[in-house]
């Protein structure tokens, strides 16, 4: 399996980017998206580890929550690929659709 981001999820990555850089540091930035990175790399061995999300009422969205952060990777497995959808931060209000 390869693991597909999705545009919302890059711009998601990017708003975290910036967020962290401003508020902390580069390196603190940095640390982020790592953590999210690595957590996405182990859905490509591991793609049912998540959750089916209780939002998607035709139960094809999986949701996986990367440990010792407050994100949430909302993903949906399509033939060989992983595709992210979204970076979601659980500290804010939830969309009403991943996509």
């Amino acid at each position: 399996m390869k693991i597909v981001w999705l545009p919302h999820a890059v711009q998601d990555m990017a708003k975290i980017l910036e967020y962290y850089t401003e508020v902390a540091s580069k390196s603190v930035a940095d640390r982020q998206l790592v953590k999210i990175s690595k957590s996405a790399r182990l859905l490509e061995s591991q793609p049912y580890i998540g959750h089916i999300s209780a939002d998607d009422p035709d139960d094809d969205v999986l949701e996986w929550h990367i440990p010792s952060t407050s994100y949430t990777l909302p993903y949906m497995i399509v033939a060989d690929e992983i595709r992210i959808m979204r970076i979601f931060d659980e500290r804010q209000e939830r969309p009403d659709s991943w996509l």
